[in-house]
């Protein structure tokens, strides 16, 4: 409305000092009447132009140089169309003929032709942008439900791993080119070592398994092994004794005491109990 309302105080203008074939008595309202016609019957005829394309839109770049043939092609008879139309709606209702309709038709394209050409290249645009607006936000929505479901499934998965290393009960540490099988009923007790963990069985050996202490809890039966501090994890069934003081210590039954944290001491109870 406000490029109508521009473009009616453009055409005074030029009636007043170019004489452009706008007759000298005509008013602002006149005009303004005349703009809003025009832009009027232009968008009903873009209408077509907004199906064919919503129709028929761009959505790879291997038919982009056909579509753009195609949509090249319906915007010049659309164009046509627009000018046509206003050369009719302007016609003097006293000079009917064909060579005041092709003056007039030369007058429109020439003066129009450019404003309505970016007009209806601009329709082809937006209708592509909201199209894909819309799948966009159809693709985001799957992708959040895809997400919700992959985190279920990966929770599923974790809970359904550490299933698994409760039921096995063996731990696979590899031994310069061999892998050795350590039963977990065999384990004393375990060590962090920096970034890895050392593993003490019952006949004193000691494995070292590259991962760290936290992760290798999550995965061990957790009614058999219990951190007992930031540095071990115990076999509660190799526990001789427990000293729940100040002091807190576990001690095995192969003499080793082992310090017990404050923080661990009522998961310990739980798990003794």
């Amino acid at each position: 409305m406000a490029f109508v309302v521009f473009e009616a105080f453009q055409q005074l203008f030029y009636a007043e000092n170019f004489n452009n074939g706008v007759p000298m008595d005509v008013t602002f309202s006149e005009v303004l009447k005349g703009g809003m016609l025009r832009w009027g019957l232009w968008l009903a005829t873009s209408v077509g132009l907004v199906y064919y394309v919503r129709k028929f839109p761009v959505k790879s770049g291997y038919e982009l140089v056909r579509k753009l043939l195609a949509y090249g092609g319906l915007l010049l008879l659309v164009l046509l169309l627009d000018i046509a139309l206003a050369a009719l709606v302007n016609m003097p209702a006293d000079e009917k003929s064909w060579s005041v309709f092709t003056e007039l038709f030369q007058f429109y394209f020439f003066h129009k032709a450019p404003i309505v050409f970016v007009f209806l290249v601009v329709v082809i645009l937006l209708v592509h942008f909201f199209q894909y607006k819309s799948e966009i936000e159809v693709y985001i929505q799957e992708l959040g439900d895809l997400k919700n479901t992959n985190s279920k499934l990966y929770k599923q998965m974790k809970t359904t791993e550490r299933n698994v290393m409760d039921t096995a009960k063996v731990i696979q540490v590899r031994v310069g080119n061999r892998s050795q099988i350590v039963p977990l009923e065999h384990i004393v007790w375990i060590e962090a070592d920096d970034y890895c963990v050392k593993i003490h069985d019952q006949q004193g050996k000691a494995y070292t398994l590259r991962n760290s202490l936290k992760s290798l809890e999550e995965k061990l039966p957790s009614d058999y092994f219990q951190r007992i501090h930031r540095r071990s994890i115990v076999n509660l069934k190799f526990i001789e004794r427990i000293e729940w003081g100040p002091s807190a210590s576990v001690t095995m039954q192969n003499g080793l005491e082992l310090p017990l944290a404050q923080s661990r001491i009522k998961s310990v109870k739980e798990a003794m109990n």
